[in-house]
């Protein structure tokens, strides 16, 4: 049961992280194409968001992974 909920939950997230990652990167050509410059507070809120959703993520995979080798 808790293999299903950690995919689950593995699936969802890893769903979020694209999603996030994409709008990151929509927000930025959108600058670019305007020729708006990149401010600094953008672009550490992208990288943090990126970095933060990423690890989180890699979390729950390791988890996933060694409930799955245990079974």
């Amino acid at each position: 049961m808790k293999l299903i909920l950690l995919s689950t939950k593995l699936c969802l997230y890893g769903f979020f992280c694209d999603l996030c990652a994409d709008l990151c990167t929509k927000i930025a050509e959108k600058n670019i194409l305007e020729n708006k410059p990149l401010n600094k507070k953008l672009l550490i809120f992208m990288s943090n968001l990126s970095n933060n959703s990423l690890v989180k993520w890699q979390i729950i995979e390791r988890r996933f992974i060694r409930l799955s080798l245990e079974r």
